[in-house]
């Protein structure tokens, strides 16, 4: 269900059920906010707080006990939904603990900085702590050789912004992605590539 059908949805039951209650003396605005509180919609992206027979972000307490604020940093209420305001908001997300995306910038969570590369999981655990192209890399071999990667896996060598046990380990993997590239729809099935761009068996 999309998330406008689920809105309609929403909206109509909860009329429903509020001509119900207000004929047997009750009051809806109760039973409403209930729905917003507990539903998916206040747990996944922040919509805790009901206006007008619809659940939104109302405050930015609202999107903070989200999962979108924890994985992605839409922390912030604007406009009824939560979104990615301030690099605080980064701050709090799984982005900036896990690949160093501690910066707001339009609306996402972005790397800026080699501290923050070096502050993260990724750099613990694969050797991402170097910056290259505004993503974490590992981009020395003292970077891999602190990682779990290479301490567990033996993975130590820094080829392309990645661990790998040696440059071996690293030509076989692409040789193996190239040909994938080529593999048809039955496994082991190659492509040929014929006259026009069009491919073949």
């Amino acid at each position: 269900m999309s998330d406008a059908d689920y809105r309609r949805v929403l909206v109509f039951a909860t009329a429903s059920m509020a001509g119900v209650l207000l004929a047997l003396g009750c009051n809806p605005t109760n039973m409403l906010q209930s729905l917003c509180n507990d539903g998916p919609a206040c747990q996944i992206q922040g919509r805790c707080s009901e206006r007008q027979g619809e659940c939104i972000a109302a405050s930015d307490d609202d999107c903070r006990k989200s999962a979108g604020c924890h994985i992605h940093g839409a922390c912030s209420a604007r406009d009824g939904v939560c979104v990615i305001a301030t690099d605080e908001d980064c701050a709090r997300s799984g982005a900036c603990r896990g690949w160093g995306g501690c910066t707001a910038f339009e609306g996402a969570c972005v790397v800026t900085s080699e501290a923050a590369c070096a502050a993260s999981s990724a750099c613990r655990r694969k050797g991402y702590c170097g910056l290259r192209r505004g993503r974490c890399r590992a981009m020395t071999k003292a970077h891999c050789e602190a990682s779990t990667r290479c301490k567990k896996g033996g993975r130590c060598t820094p080829i392309f912004g990645r661990c790998w046990t040696s440059r071996a380990h690293f030509d076989r993997w692409l040789e193996r992605k190239r040909n994938r590239k080529w593999l048809g729809p039955k496994r082991g099935q190659r492509m040929v590539r014929l006259p026009g761009g069009a491919t073949g068996h």
